[in-house]
Parts: structure tokens; sequence; C-alpha cells
């Protein structure tokens, strides 16, 4: 098993989980970040494209390994030009 670590990112801010989390693997630990995320989406999508909500996984020594987010985007497209 290895201690991974979390760090939340919603419209409130940042938050450290300060206590590790075991898991067999890093596969097994974005399971679980996707689980957290699947709940901070119950509580609204981001409202704009420089909004996200995010958790962050860290390995046992705290360096960052891998981010899953929501985020918003706005595309506009543009329309295509009449050919002649």
């Amino acid at each position: 098993m290895t201690t991974f670590f979390f760090s939340i990112k919603d419209g409130d801010g940042e938050f450290h989980v300060d206590n590790g989390l075991e898991f067999i693997d890093l596969a097994a630990a974005l399971g679980y970040a996707h689980h957290v995320l699947s709940e901070m989406a119950v509580d609204g999508i981001p409202n704009s494209p420089e909004e996200e909500k995010s958790v962050a996984i860290e390995g046992p020594d705290r360096q960052p390994m891998a981010v899953m987010s929501i985020r918003v985007t706005l595309d506009f497209i543009q329309p295509s030009a009449p050919e002649e």
C-alpha cells in the first residue's frame, strides 16, 4: 500500500488534506479523486472559465502526481466564409 495525499480546490479556495490515505496504486487513488470530484460537482459546475474544481494527488513525498478537474470552457465558432 502507498500513502497518497490530496488537495481540493473549488470556488472557496484550496484545501490541503493533512492526513494521507492508503491505496494499492495510483489508479486506485485516481478512482478516489474521481469520486471526490463527482461529489463536488453535485454542488454545481464552475460558473466561468476562470473557475475550476479540482482534486490534486500527491505521492508519499508530497510531490504532485496528477490533477483531476472540472472546468467550463467557452469557444466561439466563427462561421465559414461562403464559397464563391
